[in-house]
Formats: structure tokens, sequence, C-alpha cells
């Protein structure tokens, strides 16, 4: 996908394309999948910070749509750092670890495993 999108040219990946609330162009849209990754690994399972507070120009965004005049590689860049981020804690599960029970940030009466989660995911 990386390769593909790097194909592109800039004025087509920022183009607006959609007239969502939140999503207008590429960009917005492969944003919000990586971020979507950060966030259920990072916030909601982890628990820790996401991947996204490292990055400074990306630290206090809400999401799209605002990306049309960044850089791809940053999106990019930021991507790489969430996979990394991501496999390395799927090589670390432990039996124990897919059993733990996880409770949503948004739903504090729901309980998931984390197992369930990432097969949601």
């Amino acid at each position: 996908m990386w390769t593909a999108l790097e194909r592109v040219p800039d004025e087509v990946l920022s183009r607006k394309l959609l007239d969502g609330d939140r999503f207008h162009c590429i960009k917005d849209l492969v944003f919000h999948v990586v971020a979507t990754e950060d966030f259920w690994i990072r916030e909601e399972i982890l628990r820790e910070q996401p991947v996204r507070q490292t990055i400074s120009a990306l630290k206090d965004t809400k999401g799209g749509p605002v990306f049309s005049g960044s850089p791809l590689e940053m999106l990019l860049d930021y991507w790489r750092l969430v996979e990394q981020s991501t496999l390395a804690y799927l090589a670390a599960l432990t039996d124990d670890e897919l059993k733990r029970i996880v409770i949503l940030h948004d739903a504090p009466e729901e309980r998931f495993t984390v197992d369930g989660l990432l097969c949601t995911l």
C-alpha cells in the first residue's frame, strides 16, 4: 500500500473527493486507518500513549479533514511507527494477555478480552 501511495501525485492524494465531516481526501483516509490501529492497540488495549503523540506534527490533531496539505511521507512514517509498535506487541502476546479483560474508554460498562478485541480489528 505504501509503495502504491508513494506513486500517486500529491495533488491527487490531496484533492477533495468526499464531502464528509472528517474525510475529504485520500490523505485524511490514510491518517484515519493508521490512527484507528494506534487508538485500539495503544490506547484501548495497552492503555499507553498513542504513537501519534510522539510525532510533533500529529500530537494535537483530532483527525481530518486537515491532511491535504500534509506531506504523505509524514503520514507514512506514522504508519510505519504504528505498524512497528503493533508487530512488537503481537510478537510478545501471551495466553494471559489474550485473556485479559479490557474496559473501553467510551463504554466502561462493557468488558472485552484482548483476544476478542484483536479479532474485531
